[in-house]
């Protein structure tokens, strides 16, 4: 597929095998509501910013936000870390009755960021970007926004003349998004070259959610990875993880 292959044109490659990642490249996470897609969108975010100490920019909407915070991660500890975790996690809010021109916006002027992301989250998408076209645009600049983010960061590095210095993590994104309402996501080609992975989440009890992993490399959209969790008390634990060969 498409996506797979501009990996490697754009000089996009999976990161560090060291990394916790679980999903290591550009992604697109799609299920119906209330199916974990923001809690692992998040966990993602924590990851990158204790692990790797990476900055992540996460775009939502602030009554959601504040109305249903993200799923707590116990295999994260955050004791040692949380002011450099919160300093390393910005919040970048927008109005969806606003419609896409805002996001779009703010992206078309992402270069003039004093720091430029490691990691971007965009959380429901098509609550700010309703239509086929919007989506389109939208991908189209965050394409342009990682590669100038990943050279920026390859730059940051040159300038420190070590040249046994690792390679920087090529400037992720993660696009969440909801199912319509017969289970479909008709959008799904406006992401031909972001979507490196797709990943489906489903709930399987008020308080358990499955997260699997789509083979796009394959002729047939099949299940390569699942990972079920369960919720408790506003935490998120794994309870079982699945490779298929």
């Amino acid at each position: 597929m498409d996506g797979v292959q501009g990996a490697s044109r754009w000089g996009l490659r999976s990161l560090r095998p060291k990394s916790n990642y679980m999903i290591q490249q550009s992604a697109i996470i799609l299920g119906p509501r209330s199916s974990g897609k923001t809690a692992i969108a998040f966990q993602e975010a924590l990851t990158a910013s204790v692990h790797q100490n990476s900055h992540v920019i996460i775009c939502t909407v602030e009554e959601r936000a504040k109305r249903q915070c993200p799923l707590s991660i116990p295999s994260i500890d955050l004791s040692n870390n949380q002011p450099v975790t919160l300093n390393n996690i910005h919040m970048k809010y927008f109005d969806p009755s606003q419609g896409s021109a805002p996001l779009l916006s703010y992206f078309s002027h992402f270069h003039l960021l004093q720091r430029q992301p490691h990691l971007i989250i965009l959380d429901d998408l098509t609550l700010f970007c309703p239509t086929y076209e919007d989506k389109l645009r939208m991908a189209a600049l965050l394409q342009k926004v990682c590669v100038h983010a990943t050279v920026l960061h390859e730059w940051n590095k040159s300038t420190l003349d070590d040249s046994n210095a690792a390679p920087s993590d090529p400037c992720r994104v993660i696009i969440t998004d909801s199912f319509n309402d017969v289970g479909e996501y008709p959008d799904l080609t406006a992401f031909p070259h972001l979507m490196n992975s797709l990943w489906q989440t489903k709930s399987l009890t008020p308080h358990s959610f499955e997260i699997k992993k789509i083979n796009l490399a394959s002729n047939t959209t099949s299940t390569q990875s699942s990972w079920t969790y369960n919720i408790s008390k506003g935490t998120m634990a794994l309870q079982s993880t699945t490779h298929v060969s």
